[in-house]
């Protein structure tokens, strides 16, 4: 089986024109896994094997930009459901 996968990776590192090692390979997928919109924090953990969450969470790459972005989405959601709830409030009264 050893000698499949080294063939395997022989062949790819040959095709892609640099070399792949199969540590190389698992860390890309786990990232690629990871930057997918519909990312699986438990799949990629159990894919990798890995015991804990926080192993996993290495993978995980924060576009602040974007962190950013859905900050202030769910802040103004917040804040605009508050500010219905104490207008309701005030014209009950």
């Amino acid at each position: 089986m050893q000698q499949k996968i080294r063939s395997f990776f022989r062949r790819l590192s040959k095709e892609c024109g640099f070399a792949i090692s199969p540590h190389r390979f698992r860390h890309t997928l786990a990232t690629e896994l990871m930057k997918a919109p519909e990312r699986n924090l438990q799949l990629v953990k159990d894919l990798l094997g890995h015991r804990s969450v926080s192993t996993t969470m290495e993978y995980v790459e924060l576009k602040m930009d974007i962190v950013g972005k859905t900050l202030g989405e769910e802040l103004s959601l917040h804040t605009d459901i508050c500010v219905e709830r104490e207008l309701q409030v005030l014209t009950q009264n």
